[in-house]
């Protein structure tokens, strides 16, 4: 068992209200202990690292997903309640012009795709200390056939 406690971020961040609303609707017994990222995910590493359980405030795309084993605490009973943890969508945005000053640069913004791994990875490697445009080289060049499809749009 967790012992009734919850590692979670900052307590002035929107998704810690969203995150204490979910506690109430769940009727939980647990003290959620709010801190900077950092702290939070030195402590549920330490949790970790004595094998412990360990509950704890998690987004995606991360690289704790790539770093750590985690499981997914589902939110079904509340999916249905309004403002409890909507889902974000990211968006490609520019300007009404760059279709027709830079048609395929729009054709390959519009065809952007990258998996939810991949990225997570990239930013652990980031983390890590290795260089943001070497990252990024390395991913293209092993996803040729992706960046293809992208300029293409098959």
């Amino acid at each position: 068992m967790v012992n009734n406690e919850m590692f979670a971020i900052g307590a002035g961040d929107p998704a810690m209200q969203d995150m204490k609303k979910l506690i109430d609707f769940y009727d939980l017994d647990i003290e959620m202990t709010n801190s900077s990222e950092a702290a939070m995910l030195a402590a549920a590493e330490a949790k970790m690292k004595e094998e412990k359980p360990v509950l704890f405030y998690g987004w995606r795309p991360h690289s704790m997903f790539d770093k750590y084993d985690l499981k997914i605490l589902t939110n079904k009973k509340a999916a249905n309640q309004k403002g409890l943890f909507d889902k974000s969508t990211i968006h490609i945005i520019a300007n009404k012009g760059l279709e027709e000053k830079a048609p395929e640069a729009y054709k390959f913004l519009s065809n952007w795709s990258i998996s939810m791994e991949d990225m997570e990875k990239m930013i652990a490697e980031i983390d890590s200390g290795k260089d943001a445009d070497d990252v990024t080289q390395a991913w293209i060049d092993n996803h040729q056939d992706k960046i293809d499809k992208m300029k293409n749009g098959k």
